[in-house]
């Protein structure tokens, strides 16, 4: 007669797969998670760095024109509106090399400020200098020569109105000189 003999065979039993998945689908899950984590915080980042160099661009380009604009010469009386005239502004990058800025135009509408320029020869038409914007003022201060400029840029996720909102002065070379 012969003995029955009873093999083991190699292998997983069903609950030793069963925690396994488990085990492998909360890795994943974590993963999944840091990867999340990551995307938001990376997009978040971008943003502020487009918001940082629009800011900086934007505050160079009206800088300069406020500070070598005519002092007598500066308007903001309309609503988003800053109108600056100049007599001496030669050699313009605005212009060509026959022509002088005679007035450039910053204003705020639909999202964004936009400069117009006269060279002498007309108005160029209305250019986006940065957009993204919830809002944008201009003040004068004509007592003190200097320029007020408010912008706020959309929120990025959950941020606060202090983060969006930026203010700066520009004071007119003119103005401070008197």
């Amino acid at each position: 007669m012969r003995s029955k003999r009873f093999y083991h065979e190699g292998g997983f039993t069903l609950v030793e797969l069963m925690v396994a998945l488990a085990l492998g689908l909360l890795v994943v899950f974590g993963a999944t998670q840091i990867f999340v984590s990551s995307k938001q915080s990376f997009n978040r980042m971008e943003g502020l760095a487009s918001r940082q160099e629009s800011l900086r661009f934007f505050s160079d380009v009206v800088s300069l024109d406020i500070r070598s604009s005519a002092a007598n010469k500066i308007d903001d009386s309309g609503d988003k509106v800053l109108v600056l005239e100049y007599t001496t502004r030669t050699e313009d990058p605005y212009c060509s090399a026959s022509d002088d800025l005679v007035s450039v135009v910053y204003s705020y509408a639909s999202g964004a400020v936009y400069v117009n320029y006269d060279c002498g020869s007309g108005w160029v038409g209305d250019q986006a200098v940065v957009d993204g914007l919830v809002d944008a003022d201009f003040d004068y201060i004509d007592s003190d020569g200097y320029v007020i400029v408010d912008i706020e840029f959309a929120p990025i996720g959950a941020e606060s109105v202090a983060d969006k909102r930026f203010s700066f002065r520009v004071a007119n070379r003119e103005s401070v000189a008197r």
